[in-house]
């Protein structure tokens, strides 16, 4: 156990659905605490009334500690993160079958692990960790950086210095202390004004304090020598230690140096990329020190110039040079500038502005001398005409008037236009912080919402949040300094979009065929998967083509057709084609040698307008078709090689836009313009479930074709350029996720015929014009 570490904690009362908590453990084996460190951390977590938050907020404590201290390989801030990363993940395996996963669960988590003096942190929500040095305290969890760019948690180092005190809290303290309260009692390194305070939110109000080497008289007195005036040698030594002691997040190479002989911290890959989370809120006097002197080799170079030009018109004037004159005002501003008093034993920022405000004013200064006193001539015997005084060049005179008064002009005029940028700046910064709230308020609960599914009213809710998110990002404009966030932040805001509505974003479909490729002005027209090869009817050149679905040659297996409609494969592995040909519209074609034959009694008159047909293994094997022209889902019995006289199943109006059907559990599933645009019959009767999923209003009847397997009803919407998903159920079929085309070519998915799922190998096969692609069905397991 360390001695060198002390804590201090608040928890406030819980209330139902509103709790927060502090958590710490140092490992009491000296060999766990060299591998491990301590960990310390402050958690809040709002919900519903009726789900246990406390109860919930405990077991993720226990997690994170089970988490990180069973973690044998990782160095402290990987595990760490790897840690807090599995607790969020915990939290949604607790929210599986609770009703609070509809409404969402809010977190906020900050870790801190010291690890010999070394600090790290861990951020997931809006935690703050407020650390305190040399009487300076600043909160570091802004400065934390997010590894992997989701936004799911911020991670960040820095060294510890003797009498360091880190403050992590909860964000409903933050809102209700001023930072100078919260100064006082890290100063004082005392709970008490916690404990005696009264917050409007208590229940969520949780803060630990750690001191690294802290004892409180020696912070007392420290307080005390602060608010002293220190002499100028000691403020001066000051400003030196205080850069050369800011806590940085050291690189690899200076950590080695800080622990020669602790090998574990000479390849942690956690200094490799991070930075100062200090610098960024202390003044650094380096940078302050080079605009000084960049100001200063200006005022030198101007006062050269100047004074060269005026002793060239003294010259000409009286004939010869004048050394004397020529130096003395240089001298004079030299003498000027090194009397300027500056008053070290203030703050060092205003130090600096004082030292700029000196050479400002030596500029000042030499300017009156040289231009108003020296080319204008006041203050000295009066300005007089020439030949009645001495003499005066005029055009020098009003050549000076005119320079500097455009200087003037196009100073105040950067003056309004720098003001205007500033102000623009701010506007755009405001934005920018208000659709980053946004989009981390719904990056918390998309995985959850997404996994629901009936959830639209939370889903739209936050579908709406992120359209006010784009509505602030574009309001940021075309401020420079912020189009990388800004285009991070779009980029998320898209990925959260296509999570909540389920969407699987195609941008470059894998293409297997193009017949109109191969063959130009082909027309193909339907796809049937038979024994792992893809067959495609062609009405244009009357041909049946086959390719492996695993891909490769494109081969035909028949001519002499028509003009094939649509193909079906029936239980044999042979194509059942149905063509135009007069009496004999049905045929069968051997997958072996192509041969065709035709099936008498299936002219015109009787299989009327059929736009699909497919095979079903059923009662010795059956081909069912949509008639649009008599309005009926019609079936032909197979007996023996042949197949008998069309019989009506069952008769809609509706069906006259039937586009597609399919054969699933003695179910039949055709689309057309009813209902959703999904209809089902068992027994010829309705059997129609409601499709989740879809927006108010939205409805499939655009759709051109549909398949069905075991687990999922796939259709295919190629006026949006999607295809659909839903889960196969009886009174009801929820959107499982949906493909869609997202790609720069506006003709893909634009004119999909046919669909195929073919679940052995994983693909989605789909016909969209003259083309055959292939989508992975494995995408269906992210929802």
């Amino acid at each position: 156990m360390r001695t060198d570490i002390q804590k201090k904690y608040f928890i406030g009362t819980p209330r139902p659905g509103k709790w927060a908590s502090v958590y710490t453990y140092s490992p009491q084996n000296d060999e766990f605490i060299k591998k491990r460190g301590d960990i310390f951390a402050a958690i809040s977590m709002t919900g519903p009334d009726s789900f246990n938050v406390s109860t919930a907020g405990n077991l993720l404590l226990d997690h994170l500690h089970e988490t990180y201290f069973e973690n044998p390989e990782d160095k402290p801030l990987l595990a760490l993160e790897k840690a807090v990363i599995s607790t969020q993940n915990y939290l949604q395996k607790l929210l599986e079958h609770d009703d609070a996963a509809e409404t969402g669960i809010d977190i906020d988590l900050i870790a801190l692990v010291i690890h010999k003096r070394i600090a790290y942190f861990v951020s997931m929500g809006q935690g703050h960790a407020h650390m305190l040095r040399d009487g300076i305290m600043v909160d570091i969890a802004p400065s934390l950086k997010d590894p992997t760019g989701r936004g799911h948690v911020r991670v960040g180092s820095t060294m510890l210095k003797q009498g360091d005190v880190i403050m992590l809290s909860s964000p409903a303290l933050v809102k209700e202390m001023t930072r100078d309260e919260l100064l006082d009692i890290a100063v004082e390194f005392n709970d008490t004004a916690f404990k005696q305070r009264s917050f409007d939110n208590g229940p969520l109000v949780s803060a630990i304090m750690i001191g690294f080497g802290v004892d409180r008289q020696e912070a007392r007195a420290e307080r005390i020598l602060q608010e002293t005036t220190p002499t100028v040698q000691e403020t001066v030594a000051k400003m030196r230690e205080t850069k050369a002691d800011k806590p940085v997040v050291a690189p690899a190479d200076d950590v080695m140096q800080d622990e020669e002989n602790d090998q574990e911290y000479t390849d942690d890959e956690a200094y490799d990329d991070e930075q100062s989370m200090y610098e960024q809120a202390t003044f650094d006097d380096t940078e302050a020190q080079a605009l000084v002197d960049r100001l200063r080799e200006g005022a030198v170079a101007v006062k050269t110039k100047l004074t060269n030009f005026v002793n060239q018109q003294r010259r000409k004037r009286s004939g010869r040079p004048t050394p004397a004159a020529q130096s003395a005002p240089a001298a004079e501003a030299k003498t000027t500038a090194t009397d300027t008093e500056i008053n070290y034993d203030q703050p060092t920022y205003k130090v600096m502005l004082d030292r700029v405000a000196a050479v400002l004013k030596q500029v000042g200064m030499f300017l009156k001398e040289n231009i108003w006193e020296g080319i204008l001539g006041m203050k000295k015997d009066g300005i007089y005409l020439k030949g009645r005084g001495p003499g005066r060049n005029w055009r020098i005179v009003a050549f000076v008037v005119i320079v500097v008064g455009a200087i003037l002009f196009f100073s105040i005029r950067s003056i309004n236009e720098n003001n205007a940028r500033i102000a623009l700046e701010e506007e755009a910064q405001l934005r920018l912080d208000n659709a980053i709230e946004l989009i981390e308020e719904v990056d918390k609960v998309a995985e959850i919402i997404a996994g629901a599914s009936n959830n639209t009213e939370r889903r739209d809710s936050m579908l709406a949040k992120l359209d006010e998110a784009e509505v602030e990002l574009a309001a940021v404009g075309d401020v420079e300094k912020f189009q990388d966030e800004v285009s991070t932040r779009s980029a998320r805001i898209s990925e959260l979009r296509d999570l909540l509505n389920k969407v699987i974003s195609v941008d470059d479909p894998k293409q297997l065929v193009d017949v109109g490729g191969l063959f130009p002005g082909a027309s193909p027209s339907d796809i049937t998967l038979s024994g792992g090869t893809l067959y495609i009817s062609d009405r244009e050149y009357g041909k049946v083509y086959q390719i492996p679905a695993s891909g490769g040659s494109l081969t035909e297996l028949a001519t002499g057709l028509t003009s094939p409609r649509s193909i079906t494969a029936d239980n044999n592995g042979d194509i059942v084609v149905l063509d135009e040909d007069g009496d004999r519209r049905l045929g069968t074609i051997s997958a072996e040698d192509g041969s065709i034959v035709r099936h008498a009694g299936t002219s015109e008159f009787r299989l009327g307008n059929i736009r699909d047909i497919e095979f079903v293994d059923i009662f010795g094997g059956r081909v069912y078709g949509v008639d649009q022209s008599i309005k009926s889902v019609v079936m032909l019995q197979r007996s023996g090689d042949a197949y008998g006289i069309p019989s009506k199943r069952f008769e809609l109006e509706e069906l006259s836009t039937g586009t597609d059907l399919s054969i699933n559990d003695l179910k039949i599933y055709v689309l057309a313009d009813i209902m959703q645009g999904l209809y089902r019959a068992l027994n010829n009767e309705n059997d129609t479930p409601q499709l989740l999923g879809l927006d108010q209003g939205e409805n499939l009847h655009q759709a051109t074709a549909m398949f069905v397997d075991e687990v999922y009803v796939y259709i295919a919407d190629p006026v949006n350029k999607r295809i659909l998903v839903f889960v196969k159920d009886v009174e009801t079929m929820p959107l499982k996720a949906q493909y869609q085309y997202k790609g720069p070519d506006d003709g893909t998915f634009a004119n999909i015929k046919e669909i195929i799922a073919d679940r052995s190998s994983g693909k989605l096969f789909v016909l969209d014009g003259t083309a055959v692609f292939e989508l992975p069905l494995a995408g269906l397991e992210n929802f």
